[in-house]
């Protein structure tokens, strides 16, 4: 299979194809890169602030926990000096809120001294809840010396954590903004050269594909309007100019296809109208805009009022109702055998169809006759 056409460049596929996967390429470049920079600015933004910005938030509601549970302590050993009896209420379930915060802190931690800090604190939280359980009392000097210094470690140790996070935060926010300035000069650089690529391509394009194709187009235009015997131009060796030579052809067949088409609807129009002039029945006919095609003269001798009037080509509307009865006075509702009167004992039976070209086939029979022999037959029994 011989495949150096695929390498012409002077057929206006290879042109395109060379075109669209040049920009599908630059496309995909640029995709890539920018998913793979959000990557990694959604890393940043996750190990460096989210992570942090977790544990800082355990971190201080553990510290306060503490510090109402230190409070309390305090409070009720105060107490306990004035002679006031002591109950511990809510010590321990701050205790238990404090570990479940340090729980969580040491899930969220990566780091090797984080993880010692917190394991130094529930340490140390156990050492002071086993002196609260031994009753330390006021007036107990080294008791009290022991429980003021785990509450102080206790206290430099979530504001370590809080610190320690605080400047993880600042590093990692510097971070994300650097790696997003150099994405911004790369994806800066990137829209530059997409551009004057586009524009290149786009010049190149119009002068080898967009101008063939307007002439070819604007020859189009002219056979469109009915001009079958414009000249086309023969064209150049590539697509558009098969297209012309292909326009040449089509023009000749169209124009023989017209003359034919035309001699066939003139006959066909003959041939209808023959047939509803012969119709014993007043037919009608409207397109699919509403407006008359054709009727026959029995229109007129039914419509008495419609026999001098010019109907093709007037809206149907002018003259009949929507359901096919005619804008006359005196006349009645359509009855369920579709009859209605009208005029002086006047009636006629009406039939409705759809054509096959959207518009309406109203047919009128008159029945009027029959009526009368009703009438005259009621009035002699």
């Amino acid at each position: 299979m011989n495949y150096r056409h695929l390498f012409r460049f002077k057929s206006i596929r290879n042109r395109l194809l060379m075109v669209f996967g040049a920009l599908c390429a630059l496309i995909s470049v640029l995709c890539f890169y920018s998913l793979y920079s959000l990557h990694q600015v959604d890393r940043e933004i996750e190990a460096g602030y989210l992570r942090p910005h977790q544990m800082m938030i355990l971190s201080r509601e553990a510290g306060e926990n503490f510090s109402r549970a230190n409070s309390l302590i305090m409070t009720e050993m105060a107490r306990e000096a004035q002679g006031a009896a002591i109950y511990h209420t809510g010590l321990k379930e701050s205790i238990e809120i404090i570990n479940t915060s340090l729980s969580e802190l040491d899930k969220f931690s990566m780091d090797s001294e984080d993880r010692k800090v917190i394991q130094e604190t529930k340490e140390n939280i156990q050492l002071w809840s086993s002196f609260i359980s031994d009753g330390p009392r006021f007036y107990d000097f080294e008791k009290m010396r022991i429980l003021t210094e785990l509450s102080k470690k206790i206290f430099i140790n979530f504001e370590n954590i809080m610190l320690s996070h605080s400047n993880e935060m600042a590093v990692s926010q510097a971070k994300a903004s650097q790696h997003i300035d150099v994405m911004r000069i790369i994806t800066a650089c990137a829209v530059v050269f997409s551009l004057c690529f586009s524009a290149i391509s786009l010049f190149w394009l119009t002068k080898a594909i967009i101008n063939p194709l307007q002439l070819a187009s604007k020859v189009a235009g002219t056979i469109s309007e009915g001009n079958f015997d414009a000249k086309i131009p023969k064209g150049g060796a590539d697509e558009t100019g098969e297209v012309l030579r292909s326009m040449t052809i089509m023009q000749a067949k169209i124009r023989s296809r017209f003359e034919i088409e035309k001699v066939a609807k003139l006959q066909a129009q003959d041939h209808l109208n023959n047939a509803l002039e012969q119709s014993q029945d007043a037919v009608l006919i409207t397109d699919k805009d509403g407006k008359i095609v054709t009727s026959n003269h029995k229109v007129g001798d039914l419509f008495v009022h419609l026999n001098q009037k010019p109907l093709t080509g007037k809206a149907l509307s002018e003259f009949f109702l929507p359901d096919g009865r005619p804008i006359m006075e005196n006349i009645s509702a359509i009855t369920e055998s579709r009859e209605f009167s009208f005029g002086k004992n006047r009636w006629a039976r009406l039939n409705a169809t759809q054509s096959a070209n959207g518009g309406q086939i109203f047919i009128w029979t008159d029945m009027s006759p029959e009526h009368r022999r009703e009438e005259n037959l009621r009035r002699a029994i």
